[in-house]
């Protein structure tokens, strides 16, 4: 049974990893979704910046899969899709670290 990508999505949105995770494949692979690598990558990025261990291995292994089919726009795009930019948080400062987002608030002692 393919389960539905809506369902998967609120969890998603709330930080839950592994529907993250589970989202970046549906995207990857086009189950239940069009194929779209852009949010296959950010989903992928998402679920590694929110795990840890072999989980955020895992996640990091998928979305370096998924840019290896992308452009630099198309991987700049899923970057600025994932939060990693200061135009969507300007109050946010990003930093990239083994790959992956962080982010603080600006201001914030």
């Amino acid at each position: 049974m393919l389960l539905s990508p809506v369902l998967f999505r609120k969890a998603a949105d709330q930080g839950y990893a592994e529907a993250q995770y589970w989202l970046g494949t549906s995207y990857e692979q086009g189950e239940g979704v069009p194929q779209d690598y852009v949010l296959a990558h950010m989903w992928f990025n998402l679920s590694a910046s929110n795990s840890t261990g072999k989980d955020q291995e895992r996640g990091v292994k998928s979305r370096d899969e998924v840019a290896s089919k992308m452009t630099r726009s198309q991987i700049a795009e899923a970057q600025r899709l994932d939060g990693c930019s200061v135009e969507r948080e300007p109050m946010r400062t990003f930093v990239w670290q083994n790959g992956l987002c962080h982010s603080s608030r600006s201001g914030n002692h």
